[in-house]
């Protein structure tokens, strides 16, 4: 049976994984940070797969994805804040950002005991078809309490997101960037509809402490970013960004 909750997160699947293939095309021309936004968008349609597998139960037939779907999720919001901090500021990646890599890479190797089990031992951790609190939590890891990935991925959304507000607020607040303004008003106008669209990936991560929200599809949606997603469709409204045009 198909849920609301499975048919408006399938559209967010498709919806985000077109978009950033569109992305990485234009970012073989030429349009080289786009392969960041292409990223987020790519890693966003990954971590809704695996949900859509799990509530569905569908993650029993395939469960070698289990677990895999918060990498991805930790991946996003550096993806974004690298490629929001590269269109303003125009500077390319260094070594050092590779710092924004490690709280994926700290969960992959908590992680490699639980990866490296049959099929069958990790459909023991999985008790339901339904999402529960037991597969929320993270209860499989071999260094952090139940709950840990839940905070981390909340509050790096949150600083990250923060980051990128600093970034915006920055350039608009400089006197002597009118012209730049002008210039790239499109541009602007388009990362502060992104960055707006990234705040639902952090508003409801207290939802989860309710015993009911389970029950509740609208905040199981906007939990794993089904909002942020949606929102993606706004790129169509601004073919600058798929083009790499400037002005």
């Amino acid at each position: 049976m198909v849920t609301i909750f499975t048919a408006s997160t399938s559209l967010v699947i498709l919806l985000c994984s077109f978009i950033g293939v569109l992305l990485l095309r234009s970012a073989q021309k030429g349009n080289n940070y786009n392969w960041l936004l292409a990223t987020f968008f790519l890693m966003l349609s990954y971590y809704c797969l695996i949900a859509v597998l799990i509530s569905t139960g569908i993650i029993r037939t395939v469960p070698h994805f289990y677990r895999t779907g918060n990498i991805a999720l930790l991946l996003c919001m550096p993806a974004s804040y690298l490629y929001v901090r590269s269109v303003i500021t125009n500077r390319p990646l260094t070594k050092i950002d590779l710092i924004n890599l490690l709280p994926a890479l700290v969960y992959f190797i908590d992680y490699i005991p639980f990866f490296l089990l049959s099929g069958d031992d990790k459909m023991r951790f999985f008790a339901s078809p339904e999402l529960n609190r037991s597969v929320i939590m993270f209860g499989e890891s071999t260094i952090f309490p139940p709950g840990f990935y839940i905070v981390l991925r909340y509050v790096l959304a949150l600083v990250y997101w923060l980051l990128q507000c600093r970034l915006l607020w920055h350039i608009l607040r400089v006197k002597e960037s009118a012209l730049l303004l002008k210039e790239n008003a499109v541009w602007l106008r388009w990362l502060a509809v992104f960055i707006l669209s990234e705040a639902f990936l952090f508003l409801y991560p207290l939802a989860i402490l309710n015993r009911q929200w389970q029950e509740n599809t609208l905040v199981m949606f906007a939990t794993i970013g089904g909002f942020t997603g949606l929102m993606s469709v706004f790129v169509f409204f601004f073919p600058q960004i798929l083009y790499g045009i400037r002005g």
